[in-house]
């Protein structure tokens, strides 16, 4: 999740809170269609999709034209839209919502694991458009989810977990107390997740990220060898019929390295791998608007 891009502003949240509340699906898709129609063309890309698009070049480089990335990036603008929309119109409802989730059978496994072992685990993850989505679907078949959010949530922000915890999913800003929290979530067998790829500077331990310098979370790193516990890998996306798809890694056991420092580095970017894949199979669902590397900048290419 972000806390400052277009949909995520107080006025805007409100209003979509507010259509996904009262309007039928179909109108309010309807609507969506027509926004998306506007973006870019009679409205022009704002700030914060065209840091999605800069992200999108340090991954691709020249691999995608000027208009693909644009295209890209407002499709991927386009099912967040949807997955918000659903998210909110269905937080009554849930049961309607889960009949849209499909599991793979590697997730099926993923939740398995829960009923077979005593221990925890800890689940990280892109920021893909449907994670909320089956996030909450991952709350319903897991007794004891944890989410460890952004520290010093925006008013926005705040609303979104309001809705998360309607759904049964704990979300704890990061500090000192959300990590005991976290340790506590873990030892009692259940599940404490977190994002993969929003850049935070103040981060200790900086990683290659498609083989660039970047300073992302390792805190998911640290609690999995503190704790001898797995991590899963896993995505959440939407397909052409506008149903959920969750999938998940097998279990990834992280190595045992001589110093502290690479234990955390290399463990990490041990998991950004499968993140690296997901990205590269599906860039038009990952919603990240927020620079990941130092040099990303909305004026680096004309798009």
């Amino acid at each position: 999740m972000t806390d400052n891009n277009e949909l995520n502003n107080p006025l805007l949240l409100n209003t979509l809170l507010y259509i996904a509340r009262s309007a039928s699906p179909g109108f309010a898709r309807w609507l969506l269609r027509t926004a998306d129609r506007m973006r870019g063309g009679i409205v022009p890309l704002n700030d914060n999709q065209r840091k999605m698009i800069a992200n999108l070049q340090h991954v691709f480089g020249d691999a995608m034209s000027p208009d693909e990335y644009k295209r890209t990036a407002l499709r991927c603008f386009y099912l967040r839209s949807i997955a918000l929309y659903d998210y909110y119109h269905h937080v009554t409802r849930r049961g309607e919502l889960r009949k849209r989730i499909q599991l793979t059978e590697r997730a099926r496994e993923f939740i398995n694991y829960f009923k077979r072992q005593e221990n925890g685990a800890v689940a990280v993850s892109p920021h893909f458009v449907a994670n909320d989505v089956v996030g909450m679907e991952l709350a319903q078949q897991i007794e004891n989810v944890q989410v460890l959010s952004i520290a010093n949530p925006g008013t926005s922000y705040k609303s979104e977990n309001e809705i998360r915890t309607a759904y049964g999913i704990r979300v704890t800003p990061a500090s000192s107390r959300a990590l005991h929290e976290a340790a506590i979530t873990i030892k009692t067998g259940g599940l404490m997740a977190c994002g993969t790829d929003r850049a935070h500077q103040e981060e200790q331990y900086p990683v290659a990220f498609f083989g660039k310098t970047a300073h992302l979370p390792t805190v998911y790193t640290r609690l999995a060898l503190r704790y001898n516990v797995p991590v899963f890998h896993f995505t959440g996306i939407m397909n052409e019929d506008m149903e959920y798809i969750l999938d998940a890694s097998e279990p990834i056991w992280l190595d045992r390295y001589p110093t502290h420092t690479d234990e955390i580095v290399r463990n990490t970017e041990k998991i950004l791998r499968h993140s690296e894949a997901a990205i590269r199979q599906h860039p038009e669902q990952w919603g990240m608007f927020h620079a990941i590397w130092q040099t990303t900048s909305p004026e680096q290419k004309e798009v």
